[in-house]
């Protein structure tokens, strides 16, 4: 159900982006961070693959993204 929901907040306009982030600071969305971080990859949703890759303790990755984004 939650994979659903981020595929079309990735999908939707781009002002839709702060909602989902804030969702997933929350840990309110429990969905196949696989998927998702795929997903957030093809739609170029950089602060969404951060914290993707923090939930996935690739915290190297995390950095190493953030630092390239200036984010």
């Amino acid at each position: 159900m939650h994979n659903i929901l981020i595929f079309f907040y990735a999908t939707s306009p781009k002002e839709k982006t702060p909602e989902l982030i804030e969702l997933m600071k929350k840990g309110r969305l429990d969905f196949d961070l696989d998927f998702g971080l795929r997903l957030f990859k093809n739609y170029k949703m950089v602060e969404a693959q951060i914290i993707v890759y923090g939930k996935m303790y690739l915290y190297g990755e995390a950095v190493a993204l953030a630092l390239e984004h200036n984010k």
